[in-house]
Protein backbone atom coordinates (compact mmCIF):
# COMPACT_ATOMS: atom_id res chain seq x y z
CA UNK A 1 0.00 0.00 0.00
CA UNK A 2 1.20 3.82 -0.95
CA UNK A 3 2.11 5.50 1.84
CA UNK A 4 0.44 8.59 0.14
CA UNK A 5 -3.14 6.83 0.05
CA UNK A 6 -2.71 5.88 3.86
CA UNK A 7 -2.26 8.94 4.34
CA UNK A 8 -5.25 10.59 2.30
CA UNK A 9 -7.66 7.67 3.61
CA UNK A 10 -7.06 9.09 7.01
CA UNK A 11 -7.54 12.28 6.35
CA UNK A 12 -10.73 12.11 4.67
CA UNK A 13 -11.97 9.61 7.31
CA UNK A 14 -12.93 12.27 9.61
CA UNK A 15 -15.50 13.07 7.13
CA UNK A 16 -17.51 9.82 6.94
CA UNK A 17 -19.44 8.39 9.33
CA UNK A 18 -19.10 5.34 11.00
CA UNK A 19 -14.88 4.51 9.88
CA UNK A 20 -13.50 1.77 10.36
CA UNK A 21 -10.37 0.52 9.62
CA UNK A 22 -10.78 -3.87 9.50
CA UNK A 23 -7.76 -4.41 8.63
CA UNK A 24 -4.75 -3.94 6.29
CA UNK A 25 -6.16 -2.25 3.16
CA UNK A 26 -9.99 -2.78 4.42
CA UNK A 27 -12.09 0.43 4.79
CA UNK A 28 -15.26 0.20 5.93
CA UNK A 29 -18.22 3.18 6.86
CA UNK A 30 -21.68 4.58 5.71
CA UNK A 31 -21.90 5.01 1.97
CA UNK A 32 -21.94 8.77 1.50
CA UNK A 33 -23.98 8.82 -1.80
CA UNK A 34 -26.73 6.93 -1.00
CA UNK A 35 -26.56 6.92 3.31
CA UNK A 36 -27.10 3.46 3.82
CA UNK A 37 -29.93 2.38 5.52
CA UNK A 38 -32.24 4.91 6.72
CA UNK A 39 -33.70 2.05 9.54
CA UNK A 40 -30.43 1.10 10.76
CA UNK A 41 -27.63 3.95 11.50
CA UNK A 42 -25.17 1.43 12.50
CA UNK A 43 -25.07 -0.39 8.83
CA UNK A 44 -21.09 0.54 7.48
CA UNK A 45 -21.34 -1.04 3.64
CA UNK A 46 -19.01 1.57 2.00
CA UNK A 47 -15.97 0.17 1.50
CA UNK A 48 -12.40 1.33 0.55
CA UNK A 49 -10.12 -1.62 -0.04
CA UNK A 50 -7.22 -2.34 -2.08
CA UNK A 51 -6.36 -3.97 -5.67
CA UNK A 52 -2.90 -4.18 -6.66
CA UNK A 53 -1.52 -1.05 -5.78
CA UNK A 54 -4.36 1.08 -6.29
CA UNK A 55 -7.30 1.67 -3.79
CA UNK A 56 -11.14 1.86 -5.02
CA UNK A 57 -14.51 2.66 -2.81
CA UNK A 58 -17.81 0.30 -3.41
CA UNK A 59 -20.83 0.49 -1.72
CA UNK A 60 -22.79 -2.91 -1.43
CA UNK A 61 -25.88 -1.34 -0.74
CA UNK A 62 -26.41 1.09 -3.68
CA UNK A 63 -23.80 -0.45 -5.77
CA UNK A 64 -21.57 2.63 -6.74
CA UNK A 65 -17.90 1.68 -7.47
CA UNK A 66 -14.79 4.39 -8.00
CA UNK A 67 -11.47 4.21 -7.61
CA UNK A 68 -9.91 6.29 -4.65
CA UNK A 69 -8.95 9.07 -6.47
CA UNK A 70 -11.88 10.03 -8.17
CA UNK A 71 -14.04 9.16 -4.67
CA UNK A 72 -11.74 11.77 -2.83
CA UNK A 73 -13.04 14.02 -5.94
CA UNK A 74 -16.16 14.05 -5.26
CA UNK A 75 -15.65 13.94 -0.95
CA UNK A 76 -13.31 16.88 -0.81
CA UNK A 77 -11.81 18.89 -3.99
CA UNK A 78 -8.88 20.25 -2.08
CA UNK A 79 -7.95 17.22 -0.04
CA UNK A 80 -7.98 16.10 -3.74
CA UNK A 81 -5.64 18.73 -5.64
CA UNK A 82 -3.35 17.88 -2.33
CA UNK A 83 -3.79 14.26 -3.03
CA UNK A 84 -2.57 14.39 -6.65
CA UNK A 85 0.31 16.90 -6.15
CA UNK A 86 1.41 14.76 -3.45
CA UNK A 87 0.86 11.75 -5.42
CA UNK A 88 2.87 13.22 -8.66
CA UNK A 89 5.86 14.61 -6.27
CA UNK A 90 6.73 11.20 -5.25
CA UNK A 91 6.89 9.97 -8.37
CA UNK A 92 3.07 7.64 -8.50
CA UNK A 93 1.49 8.36 -11.75
CA UNK A 94 -1.28 6.51 -13.69
CA UNK A 95 -2.22 3.23 -11.70
CA UNK A 96 0.74 3.46 -8.77
CA UNK A 97 3.46 2.62 -10.81
CA UNK A 98 6.89 4.39 -10.57
CA UNK A 99 7.71 5.17 -14.17
CA UNK A 100 11.46 4.82 -15.06
CA UNK A 101 13.46 6.25 -18.05
CA UNK A 102 13.31 3.82 -20.86
CA UNK A 103 17.00 2.17 -22.11
CA UNK A 104 17.52 2.59 -25.71
CA UNK A 105 19.92 0.18 -27.34
CA UNK A 106 22.49 1.71 -28.35
CA UNK A 107 23.90 -0.93 -31.23
CA UNK A 108 22.60 -1.47 -34.81
CA UNK A 109 20.74 -5.05 -35.03
CA UNK A 110 23.00 -7.44 -36.75
CA UNK A 111 21.52 -9.41 -39.41
CA UNK A 112 22.97 -12.28 -41.05
CA UNK A 113 23.01 -12.43 -44.97
CA UNK A 114 21.56 -16.01 -45.81
CA UNK A 115 22.85 -17.45 -49.00
CA UNK A 116 20.11 -18.84 -51.55
CA UNK A 117 20.93 -21.09 -54.24
CA UNK A 118 18.25 -19.34 -56.13
CA UNK A 119 19.00 -17.44 -59.60
CA UNK A 120 18.39 -13.30 -59.55
CA UNK A 121 15.29 -12.35 -61.71
CA UNK A 122 17.80 -9.45 -62.73
CA UNK A 123 20.05 -12.87 -63.74
CA UNK A 124 17.44 -14.08 -66.19
CA UNK A 125 16.64 -13.84 -69.87
CA UNK A 126 14.22 -10.84 -70.66
CA UNK A 127 11.90 -13.76 -72.06
CA UNK A 128 11.66 -15.63 -69.60
CA UNK A 129 8.03 -15.29 -67.70
CA UNK A 130 8.61 -14.23 -64.42
CA UNK A 131 10.47 -11.34 -65.48
CA UNK A 132 7.78 -10.83 -68.36
CA UNK A 133 5.17 -10.10 -65.21
CA UNK A 134 7.72 -8.32 -63.18
CA UNK A 135 8.24 -5.46 -66.30
CA UNK A 136 4.32 -5.99 -67.02
CA UNK A 137 4.11 -5.17 -63.26
CA UNK A 138 6.11 -1.65 -64.31
CA UNK A 139 8.47 -2.67 -61.31
CA UNK A 140 12.15 -0.91 -62.14
CA UNK A 141 14.78 -2.70 -63.38
CA UNK A 142 17.05 -1.36 -61.00
CA UNK A 143 14.81 -3.42 -58.13
CA UNK A 144 15.00 -6.83 -59.81
CA UNK A 145 18.68 -7.25 -58.05
CA UNK A 146 16.38 -7.74 -54.95
CA UNK A 147 14.11 -10.72 -55.97
CA UNK A 148 14.79 -13.93 -56.71
CA UNK A 149 13.09 -16.76 -58.74
CA UNK A 150 12.05 -19.80 -57.31
CA UNK A 151 10.47 -22.58 -59.94
CA UNK A 152 7.61 -24.59 -58.21
CA UNK A 153 7.79 -22.67 -54.73
CA UNK A 154 6.26 -24.91 -51.91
Amino acid sequence: MSFVDAKYIGLVSVRLQKFSKKKEGLYAFRCPYCGDSQKNKNKTRGYIYRSKNDHNFKCHNCGLSRSFTNFLKDQDVSLYDEYVMERYKSGLTGRATNTSNPVVPSSKPNFVKKSFDLPRISELNKSHPARIYLSKRRIPEDRLTDLYYCDKFR
